[in-house]
This record gives structure tokens, C-alpha cells and sequence, in this order.
């Protein structure tokens, strides 16, 4: 089964381990806070 989500890097809540793969194309050099965006993907 395959889901989407979308949200907003820096604010999206979502409990450790709920997906497989987070994908961003060409969206990271639109973020504001790149390090916050980043660390909410990891």
C-alpha cells in the first residue's frame, strides 16, 4: 500500500517511523530554514 502526505517541512508532526522515504524535488532551496526542514525530514 502507498500513501502521500504533504506538509510543511518545518511544522509536520508525524511519530518516529511512520514512512519509508521522505522525497523533495527541488523544494529544499525554498525553505526558509533549510537546517529545520532538514532535521524534521531526518
Amino acid at each position: 500500500m502507498v500513501e502521500f502526505k504533504e506538509g510543511d517541512t518545518e511544522t509536520i508532526d508525524l511519530p518516529a517511523s511512520t514512512f519509508n522515504a521522505a522525497l523533495c524535488r527541488f523544494g529544499l532551496m525554498f525553505l526558509p530554514n533549510v537546517r529545520a526542514g532538514l532535521s524534521n525530514i531526518y
